[in-house]
Parts: structure tokens; sequence; C-alpha cells
């Protein structure tokens, strides 16, 4: 896993790349996304010791 850092100092770089080539396009594909995640139950209260297998990330609800 990449340090934030990098990953910030990449995408920076990125940026400062596209404003210089603004009429070429750019594209990034990636296998992983790294998602902060809080389950919170109907009271507000964090749900805790959650499996993998028990939540669910959609992308737009789908």
């Amino acid at each position: 896993m990449l340090p934030r850092r990098m990953v910030l100092l990449f995408l920076a770089a990125c940026l400062s790349w596209a404003q210089d080539r603004a009429t070429e396009p750019i594209r990034v594909s990636t296998a992983e996304v790294l998602v902060d995640v809080v389950v919170r139950d109907a009271k507000g209260r964090a749900a805790r010791d959650l499996l993998p297998g028990e939540l669910q990330v959609l992308e737009d609800g789908d």
C-alpha cells in the first residue's frame, strides 16, 4: 500500500502536468481504491466488529 503522501504527490504532479497539456486527455486505471468507512446503526452509534462479508460499498447506489 502506498503512503498517502506519495499518492498526493503523484496526484499533484499529474495535475501540474495536465495544466501544461490541457489538450491531451489523461487516462488512469486502478485495481484498488481505499475508502475510509464509518458504519452507524439507526441510533447513530458506531457499528463495531463488522466482517468484510457484512459490508458492501456501492458506487452511486448501484
